[in-house]
């Protein structure tokens, strides 16, 4: 009985599953690193930062502690560590703009025109719980709520704050926002008895829920 025991114990435990929509890149950007999205520190906190124009670069007002972060840091290739300074902040909008020596690293461009409805969107950005791993998960616009923040059904994991929002416009990847909260995690549990009788638990990560995005536009990415 001791053993029958441990092994529909070993069975029932099973590792979460890949959401239908894990790590999807943009068609326009096959290889996601050459995106210039980086990962920041904030005193000991981590998550993403977005090149928008020469020196200038964007990220959440939370990633940087809203404007009481001491010091601040990003990680670009090479490697090399750069300090940043924080030009611009917006709490409600959860926006940041840092100055950070951005060398000859080229910006994102920005939105040339407004999203249509339900369009094809992706969020990317450093996950914390994938060890510093730049990932991406698709979705589309879902509307925009009376904050006038962008309401998507793309994933978001921990760390990917700060990220960006991109479509993808005749080939070339667009900012289409900054990634704010992310408010997408829900587990699915399914139960289930197989022929020999013995008990089985499927635990499934699904993406129902959403992530909302501070659009954002910047004349010097184009």
């Amino acid at each position: 009985m001791k053993w029958l025991i441990l092994v529909m114990l070993l069975v029932s435990t099973s590792a979460f599953a890949e959401p239908s929509n894990m790590h999807r890149v943009p068609h326009c950007a096959p290889v996601i690193r050459n995106l210039p999205i980086y990962q920041i520190t904030a005193d000991d906190s981590h998550s993403s930062v977005v090149l928008v124009g020469k020196n200038t670069w964007a990220t959440s007002s939370h990633s940087v502690k809203d404007g009481k972060a001491k010091k601040i840091k990003l990680y670009l290739p090479g490697p090399r560590e750069v300090e940043a300074k924080i030009t611009f902040i917006n709490v409600e909008k959860d926006i940041a703009v840092l100055q950070a020596d951005s060398r000859k690293i080229r910006p994102i461009d920005s939105m040339s025109f407004n999203l249509a409805d339900k369009e094809q969107v992706w969020n990317i950005g450093y996950a914390g719980i994938a060890a510093g791993e730049l990932l991406s998960f698709t979705g589309f616009q879902v509307r925009y709520n009376k904050g006038g923040m962008l309401v998507v059904s793309a994933l978001g994991l921990h760390g990917m704050s700060g990220g960006a929002n991109i479509r993808c416009v005749n080939g070339k990847a667009e900012l289409v926002g900054i990634i704010s909260s992310l408010v997408n995690h829900e587990i699915e549990t399914k139960v289930w008895t197989d022929g020999a009788g013995i008990l089985h638990s499927d635990r499934t990560l699904t993406n129902k829920g959403i992530s909302i995005i501070s659009p954002i536009r910047f004349d010097a990415a184009q």
